[in-house]
């Protein structure tokens, strides 16, 4: 298993992994999602855990750069944190005013579905 994420090194989830006792289970690897280092078809799945907003809200981003490291029949899988509605005009409604940083990028499933169906 490979855990890949550019905001934290290797080496924290490295010991990360240790304490957890996963060391020998999971690689740790430092990468830009727009420059992985894996080959084309090297994956059965990839699992994207709270990240995908950051580098994947636009159109064609796995067709580009994720469905290629996926073996044919392979699962691509996105969990994240999402709003039941897309936001009108960028207004955040109150209730999440406390909580709302001004680089989130969530979306409604909505929104998603329109976009990846334009993938593969």
């Amino acid at each position: 298993m490979y855990a890949t994420d550019l905001w934290i090194t290797a080496t924290e989830n490295f010991n990360r992994f240790r304490e957890l006792g996963f060391d020998e289970r999971i690689v740790p690897i430092r990468a830009d999602a727009h420059d992985l280092p894996y080959a084309d078809g090297f994956f059965d799945a990839i699992v994207c855990i709270d990240s995908y907003p950051y580098y994947g809200a636009k159109e064609g981003f796995v067709d580009r750069y994720m469905a290629p490291l996926v073996r044919k029949g392979g699962f691509i899988a996105v969990v994240t944190p999402g709003l039941k509605k897309d936001l009108k005009d960028g207004i955040v409604p109150a209730e999440l005013v406390p909580f709302w940083e001004e680089d989130m990028n969530f979306y409604s499933l909505d929104w998603w579905k329109k976009l990846w169906p334009r993938g593969r």
